[in-house]
């Protein structure tokens, strides 16, 4: 889940809140994380989103060995997929790092989160 306090947001973050409820609807992809539903009260802004296990960054830094070569062809062939998705429906993400991939269950379930800074 992500949760936005709505007294620490004005218009222009409202709005940049909107456009990436936005792009998370419009992006139907297995390699982007899917917006399951949004709530929203007085105080609250929550999207809820595919349960995913780590980011990409921490289980790099956790792990104790290299990850064989043929794993890592694998993972970046699905980083580059999905920003090859975003594109291709019009969108550009602006915030590419480690972090803003998440890995499922599967070494091979990557998906590409955090549409904060789209356009």
């Amino acid at each position: 889940m992500k949760i936005y306090k709505k007294n620490n947001i004005n218009k222009k973050g409202l709005k940049a809140i909107n456009f990436e409820k936005h792009v998370m609807q419009k992006a139907k992809h297995n390699t982007i994380i899917e917006l399951l539903d949004c709530f929203e009260d007085e105080k609250y802004i929550t999207f809820v989103m595919d349960q995913l296990s780590i980011d990409l960054r921490d289980m790099l830094e956790d792990s104790n060995v290299p990850l064989p070569e043929e794993i890592v062809k694998v993972m970046f062939k699905e980083m580059l997929t999905a920003v090859e998705y975003i594109h291709s429906i019009g969108f550009i993400h602006r915030d590419i790092k480690l972090e803003n991939f998440l890995i499922g269950s599967d070494i091979n379930d990557i998906k590409l989160i955090d549409f904060g800074l789209s356009v």
